[in-house]
């Protein structure tokens, strides 16, 4: 195997520092927002147009394309900043920066509308405040952790767990590293781990509650013969960090693929016609999934995150592709996407009497849930906006008092750093690489 040369060229893409920035990629967190919302507003019973209904059915997908997304641009990011003297301090104080202050603030503002909502708070809900939510949705199918009865849901914040605790274990795995190649070969691992884990939790399951099999005495045989299926492939499967750690390590082997000296040649032949294909297939797939199946609970998820790190090397590699994800529309719903995320579900309870409200008005409950759902994105763009020019900018100033070091012969030891795209180098750190 031919090593790759530590005396070569090399820097350091400093977020800051490099001033460039691929746009498009805030296009595609734009779509992944908006295949939530239609997945959480878009159908059900009261809406019944066809074309809402097929993007809702694969809406809960974009969960797995900020997964992805926030795999590929936090693992170059680290990567490519990992010689710098301050790389932990800056790049932990960066995130928290950019994620801590509009998060506790929700939770602020629920904690102190406690008397005019009549919210009932919890022990539990602690795993909020220590971003552990997704375990604790995940294990406690018998308790209501979602939100606050009747008004609030705060359920989708367990992705924000997630998130933060790939950002805290990921940055000493990549500096264990070292080396792209053992990048590539760590995201492998995780990726293969995550469908054993899958695997053994599904046959663990199905064994505990069969006649035979696995003996429920067990302290895990009588938890899972505790568990519905739905609950058991919709979240428990879905919620939990190490059974998704392929979606983020697909995303992180396509940046060190975009990091090799030579742009790999298969990037090179994408053509229209095979990511055109891939893509009808994939979607095709997506729409007979059904993830209260073993073998789709245990591989689809795998699937996903190919798919959508294919997505995501399109948007980079093809200029069509790039240029429709630069329309206006999506990147500006992408600048705010966090925001948006964080807002959009908190008053979803509430919708139903909005409804009720209307459709007396207007004549149709369908059309009254239709403007209501729409009413109701516009409203979240509108706060989301405020929150980030308002409040999550000031913080956001306080991100260069931890800016990455630029490279020097003497901090930068790297392999040779060379991506071929067009006058780019891989995006500026995120806003917010996922949800």
């Amino acid at each position: 195997m031919q090593m790759e040369n530590p005396a070569s060229p090399a820097k350091i893409i400093a977020p800051e520092n490099s001033g460039n920035h691929i746009s498009s990629l805030d296009g595609v967190r734009g779509l992944a927002f908006c295949l939530v919302y239609f997945q959480h507003f878009a159908g059900g019973q009261h809406i019944h147009i066809r074309v809402l209904e097929s993007l809702r059915g694969v809406g809960w997908t974009g969960v797995d394309l900020f997964f992805c997304l926030s795999g590929f641009l936090i693992t170059g990011i680290l990567f490519d900043t990992r010689n710098d003297p301050n790389y932990f301090r800056n790049f932990y104080a960066r995130r928290a920066l950019r994620i801590f202050p509009l998060y506790y603030l929700c939770l602020a503002v629920l904690a102190l509308s406690t008397p005019l909502l009549h919210l009932q708070w919890h022990l539990f809900h602690l795993c909020y405040l220590l971003y552990c939510s997704n375990f604790l949705n995940a294990l406690a199918p018998n308790v209501n952790t979602f939100g606050f009865v009747p008004w609030i849901d705060i359920g989708h914040f367990w992705s924000l767990a997630v998130e933060e605790q790939f950002y805290l274990v990921w940055p000493i795995a990549i500096l264990l590293c070292r080396s792209r190649r053992a990048v590539i070969r760590l995201c492998m691992a995780l990726v293969l781990t995550s469908i054993l884990l899958r695997c053994l939790a599904i046959y663990i399951y199905v064994h505990s509650n069969s006649g035979t099999g696995q003996n429920v005495s067990s302290w895990y045989g009588h938890f899972f013969s505790q568990l519905q299926a739905p609950f058991f492939y919709k979240t428990f499967l879905y919620r939990i960090t190490l059974f998704r750690f392929d979606s983020l390590a697909s995303g992180g082997i396509l940046a060190m693929v975009l990091r090799a000296e030579r742009r790999p040649a298969f990037l090179k032949r994408v053509s229209w016609a095979t990511s055109g294909l891939f893509c009808l297939s994939a979607l095709m797939l997506l729409q007979s999934f059904h993830f209260e199946t073993p073998m789709t609970a245990a591989l689809g998820y795998t699937v996903l995150a190919m798919f959508y790190t294919s997505l995501i090397a399109a948007v980079i590699c093809i200029p069509a592709v790039s240029r429709f994800f630069d329309l206006r529309f999506l990147r500006t719903i992408g600048k705010y996407s966090y925001g948006m995320y964080i807002f959009h579900q908190l008053a979803r309870p509430a919708l139903p009497f909005l409804i009720a409200k209307v459709a007396p008005i207007v004549g149709s409950i369908g059309l009254a849930a239709s403007l209501c759902s729409a009413g109701w994105l516009l409203t979240v763009f509108v706060l989301a906006k405020i929150s980030y020019a308002l409040f999550e900018s000031k913080f956001l100033r306080l991100k260069k008092r931890f800016a990455y070091a630029k490279a020097t012969p003497a901090n930068s030891s790297l392999s040779a750093v060379r991506i071929e795209l067009p006058e780019k180098l891989l995006p500026a750190e995120p806003a917010y690489s996922g949800v």
